[in-house]
C-alpha cells in the first residue's frame, strides 16, 4: 500500500473497516458522497487528472464520466429548484458548475479565474448562495496569498457575484445558525510573508 496513490473505500464488517475498492487517483483532494432521486453517487476531485463521477452500481462504485482538467481540488454537490449541480473548484484554472441531466453531470456555469481551493452552498429563501473560497496563485517563485474569494447569489438562471473578502490561502468554509441567523466560517492558512499563522474569520450579515 505505501506509494500507492489510489484512493480507497472501505466497508465496516461491524467492528473494524477493511478495503473494499480502490479508485484510480495520482493527486486525489476530494471526495463527495451524494444521492440523487434515491441512486448514490460519488465524485473524486483529483488535481492532476480532473474530478470523475461514480454510480454505485452491482455492489461498487462505477465511473460514469471522467472530465480531465487539472487543479481541481473540491466537489460540492447542491439542490436547487428540482435540479442537481456539483460545483468544482480549480486551483490553476477556471472552476466550474456543472448540471445533472440525463444521467451525466453537463457544464452549466463558469466562475473564471484560478485559486479556487473549496465552495460552500448555503440554502436560502428565495435565492441560495455558493462561496468560492480561493487558496493561491502564481508559480513556487512568485505565489500569491492574498487573495478574493468570493460569495455568488443564485438569480433563477445561475450565480452573480455579490461580494468578495480577502483570504489568505482559505482551505475551507462553512455555516451555522444560531438564533436563525447565518453565519459563514472561512479558515485561513498562509500570510502575505508566506508564513503559517493567519487567524480564521466568521462572518455575519451586514445590518
Amino acid at each position: 500500500m505505501d506509494g500507492d496513490p489510489r484512493s480507497r473505500i472501505y466497508r465496516c464488517d461491524g467492528t473494524r473497516f477493511q478495503e473494499a475498492q480502490t479508485l484510480p487517483s495520482r493527486w486525489a483532494y476530494d471526495l463527495e458522497y451524494f444521492e440523487i432521486d434515491g441512486k448514490s453517487y460519488l465524485g473524486l476531485a483529483d488535481h492532476l487528472d480532473g474530478w470523475t463521477p461514480y454510480e454505485w452500481k452491482d455492489g461498487a462504485f462505477q465511473s460514469i464520466q471522467t472530465v480531465s482538467e487539472p487543479g481541481a481540488r473540491d466537489l460540492t454537490h447542491f439542490h436547487i429548484d428540482g435540479t442537481d449541480y456539483l460545483a468544482y473548484a480549480n486551483l490553476v484554472g477556471t472552476s466550474r458548475i456543472y448540471r445533472f441531466a440525463d444521467g451525466r453531470f453537463v457544464e452549466h456555469q463558469a466562475l473564471e479565474g484560478p485559486g479556487g481551493r473549496a465552495f460552500h452552498f448555503l440554502p436560502a429563501d428565495p435565492y441560495p448562495y455558493l462561496v468560492r473560497i480561493d487558496f493561491i496563485t502564481g508559480d513556487r517563485t512568485k505565489p500569491q496569498a492574498a487573495l478574493q474569494s468570493t460569495p455568488f447569489r443564485w438569480n433563477g438562471m445561475a450565480f452573480e457575484p455579490v461580494q468578495s473578502f480577502s483570504t489568505f490561502c482559505g482551505t475551507d468554509a462553512s455555516s451555522f445558525e444560531p438564533g436563525g441567523e447565518r453565519y459563514l466560517v472561512v479558515s485561513n492558512s498562509l500570510a502575505p510573508d508566506l508564513r503559517f499563522r493567519v487567524d480564521s474569520v466568521v462572518y455575519r450579515p451586514a445590518r
